[in-house]
């Protein structure tokens, strides 16, 4: 675990708050330490969304791994399909946002 995901476990067990994080995000351009990739970086590897998204690189990122708060993530139930309409996340896959 993290410092910074230890340092939110502490502070809402000590101070009995509630805390939300996000299960992660990509960043679009520039790279988050060594292995968390860019999308650029993913595309310009030829992967295709969303299938990057299963990626080891694309795992919960830091601090969701930490223990007190609710990680907040979403899988799309559902995919529709009905021109000039379309989802852009696909039934089960991890969503895009």
């Amino acid at each position: 675990m993290s410092a910074w995901a230890s340092a939110i476990d502490n502070l809402t067990w000590q101070q009995d708050i509630p805390c939300i994080v996000a299960a992660g995000n990509l960043p679009l351009d520039s790279r988050i330490g060594l292995t968390r990739l860019s999308v650029r970086e993913h595309l310009n590897e030829n992967r295709i969304y969303p299938d990057y998204l299963l990626e080891d690189s694309c795992r919960i990122a830091n601090p969701a791994q930490s223990f007190q708060p609710l990680t907040i993530g979403s899988i799309p139930l559902n995919s529709y399909h009905a021109l000039p309409y379309s989802s852009i996340g696909q039934k089960d896959q991890p969503s895009p946002f």
